[in-house]
């Protein structure tokens, strides 16, 4: 698979507008001079478990004694499911989460930014396609959610929530190439 092919997927595993719309309703204020840091730490703890999960991929797999296209099906129907939760219902809400400087781990690294679509993605890709080529196709995604984050926009939560739910559209689509793919594999 190719690496633009890759980081539109992961865009779709992680959907950053999702995040962003997600932490826009939590409530944290936007001018507090370091509103930068939340996003910056959230992003760095996602990037150290996406890596390890893309790096560790083959491990994974072989630790839970699953071939890489039985685990291409169950990652195919988890990520259906989260997309399809996306579609109906739009960004989690975590307004009643912690503020400050906790909130980087709960929710925005965990769950937000490592979600259960995005980490069966990274270990999926990373078994087939390697651990280099995959995080890096990973960081685009990471990228984008840590630069909506820091912009925090939220004059555009209704375009947001669009972008979110047209994200969990491709993500189903996604899922079903998955699931097809593992299929025909096995």
């Amino acid at each position: 698979m190719n690496y633009w092919q890759l980081s539109i997927f992961f865009f779709a595993a992680i959907n950053p507008a999702a995040i962003a719309s997600a932490m826009a309703r939590h409530g944290e204020d936007r001018d507090a001079p370091v509103r930068w840091l939340v996003p910056a730490i959230g992003v760095a703890i996602a990037a150290v478990v996406y890596g390890a999960a893309a790096f560790g991929a083959k491990q994974v797999l072989d630790g839970l004694d699953i071939e890489p296209e039985s685990f291409r099906v169950a990652a195919g129907i988890v990520m259906a499911a989260v997309g399809t939760f996306v579609i109906w219902r739009g960004a989690p809400d975590y307004s009643a989460a912690s503020g400050g400087l906790s909130a980087a781990v709960f929710p925005l690294a965990l769950p937000l930014l490592v979600s259960p679509a995005g980490l069966v993605a990274v270990v999926t890709y990373g078994a087939d396609d390697g651990g280099g080529k995959t995080f890096g196709a990973l960081v685009v995604s990471l990228a984008i959610a840590a630069v909506l984050l820091i912009l925090r926009p939220r004059p555009g939560l209704p375009a947001l929530d669009a972008v979110a739910r047209i994200t969990g559209t491709l993500l189903v689509v996604v899922a079903a190439g998955l699931v097809v793919d593992g299929v025909r594999s096995v």
